[in-house]
């Protein structure tokens, strides 16, 4: 808009900010949630068009527009094949919609997301349990290394269960069943079961010379990798 174009924004909810709100739900997110106030503020100074409520599933219907660029983030990671796996709650259902759980809580999967909804766990009181394959907490390698060592510090310090090098193989009422490296199995008393597996990109449409993808929708990032990738798009356009 600054640049003189006219741009529209097609939002399938009637809120901006996509997982990003999730991601600045937490208490201690503090910084998070200015910017994103900051990005209201300037969209609605700047007058820009907002088409709530409005899904787009194919780009063909989007017609006069000389450039598309695709945001359609991506959606939590399933895993059918885990018995009870539909018993998990979302981090957006912990996080934004603040559904109410138990006191011990289960993480399944120990990435940056889960291991930060896990301390906001510990600062509510709870008890969480983290559940992890890799050999580590926060295994991800785009990871700023202060925020991955301050939440694995943080699990130790705070006495968290982790299990790493496991994973859940079943999931039941008030309890997960964990295989562990070795081929062992242990049944773990949980009140809720959060899916902290990650999430899968979740594009629309195919790549083409007007249309640009950025965010999560190309490759689950962070919001660093997000507005940069956004501003560089914008640039060429």
């Amino acid at each position: 808009k600054q640049r003189g174009h006219v741009p529209t924004i097609f939002e399938k909810t009637d809120v901006l900010g996509g997982m990003f709100l999730t991601a600045s739900a937490m208490s201690f997110k503090e910084n998070d949630k200015e910017l994103v106030q900051w990005y209201l503020r300037e969209i609605e100074r700047q007058g820009i068009d907002i088409r709530f409520n409005t899904e787009v599933n194919d780009l063909g219907t989007l017609r006069g527009y000389d450039e598309i660029i695709v945001a359609t983030g991506s959606v939590p990671r399933n895993m059918p094949a885990v018995k009870g796996f539909d018993k998990t709650i979302t981090l957006t259902q912990l996080l934004r919609e603040k559904k109410e759980v138990g006191d011990k809580v289960m993480f399944f999967g120990g990435g940056q997301s889960a291991c930060e909804a896990a301390y906001e766990m510990i600062l509510q009181g709870k008890h969480p349990m983290i559940v992890e394959y890799a050999k580590d907490l926060v295994p991800a390698q785009n990871v700023c290394l202060a925020n991955a060592s301050f939440l694995r510090d943080m699990m130790e310090y705070k006495k968290v269960p982790v299990y790493l090098e496991s994973t859940i193989t079943e999931i039941g009422d008030g309890y997960v069943i964990v295989r562990h490296k070795d081929g062992a199995t242990e049944k773990i008393e949980c009140d809720d079961v959060v899916n902290g597996i990650g999430f899968v990109p979740t594009p629309v449409g195919e790549k083409k010379r007007n249309v640009h993808r950025v965010g999560d929708c190309v490759a689950i990032g962070n919001l660093r990798t997000a507005i940069w990738r956004a501003w560089d798009v914008c640039m060429k356009i």
